[in-house]
C-alpha cells in the first residue's frame, strides 16, 4: 500500500512539475504544492518538512542514547553510561549521542554526517542478514527444511541489497564506518586484556 502511495505522488508530482525541474529542486514536494495551490501552500509545506524533519532528528537521538544505554548494561560500553536518572533517563548516553552529533556537523556539514550514519547502520544491517544465513546454513534455526532455505534467500538479498546501497553511497563512507567501527572492536580489546591475562594465570 505504501509503494502504491509513493507510486501516485510520483505521478501527481511529474503531472504539475516536468521531471528536470523536480530533480533540480531542493524541495520538489513543496515546489509541487506551490504550482497547485499557491505560494501559501508551498510555504506551508515546508514548514511541515521541517516540524517532522525535527521530529525524527529528535527520535533518532533517542533511540541512539538507548543504544548506547544498552550496550553500556550489557557490559560492551563503560558502565557509567548506563546510569538512569530517576525518571528513567539515560542523560550521560545522550549527552555522548550530542556530543558526537555536533562533532560530525561541526567538522563537516549535514550531509557527511548522513552519509556516515547511513553507513553505518547498512553495515549493521549487512552483519544481521550475514548472521542469519549463517545461522539457517548451519541449520541452527528452529524452521524446518523450506524454512531455511527462505531465511537463507532473504537473508541473502538483504545483505545483497545493503551492499549495493553502500557501495552507491560512495567508499569513503564505508571507510570511515569501518574506522569507527575498529574504533569500537579496539575498544573491547583494550578492556578484556586484564581479563584474559587474568585467566591465562
Amino acid at each position: 500500500m505504501t509503494t502504491l502511495i509513493y507510486v501516485a505522488v510520483a505521478l501527481s508530482a511529474t503531472a504539475l512539475v516536468p521531471a528536470n525541474i523536480l530533480g533540480e529542486s531542493s524541495a520538489p514536494l513543496a515546489l509541487v504544492a506551490g504550482k497547485a495551490l499557491g505560494p501559501a501552500a508551498e510555504t506551508a509545506l515546508g514548514l511541515m518538512a521541517l516540524a517532522a524533519t525535527a521530529n525524527t532528528v529528535l527520535l533518532l537521538l533517542l533511540a541512539a542514547a538507548r543504544s548506547i544505554y544498552g550496550m553500556a548494561d550489557a557490559g560492551v560500553l563503560p558502565a557509567r553510561l548506563a546510569r538512569l536518572t530517576r525518571t528513567d533517563v539515560s542523560r550521560e548516553a545522550m549527552f555522548v549521542v550530542l556530543l558526537l552529533a555536533t562533532s560530525l556537523i561541526v567538522a563537516g556539514d549535514l550531509s557527511s554526517a548522513a552519509h556516515l550514519t547511513d553507513a553505518m547502520v547498512l553495515i549493521s544491517f549487512a552483519c544481521v542478514n550475514l548472521a542469519l544465513m549463517a545461522l539457517a546454513m548451519r541449520s541452527r534455526t528452529p524452521s524446518g527444511t523450506a524454512g531455511r532455505v527462505r531465511d537463507v534467500a532473504i537473508s541473502g538479498a538483504g545483505g545483497v541489497m545493503c551492499a549495493w546501497l553502500l557501495w552507491h553511497g560512495g567508499l569513503v563512507w564505508i571507510l570511515a564506518a569501518g574506522a569507527v567501527g575498529a574504533l569500537g572492536a579496539g575498544w573491547q580489546l583494550f578492556r578484556r586484556a586484564p581479563y584474559r591475562r587474568a585467566v591465562a594465570r
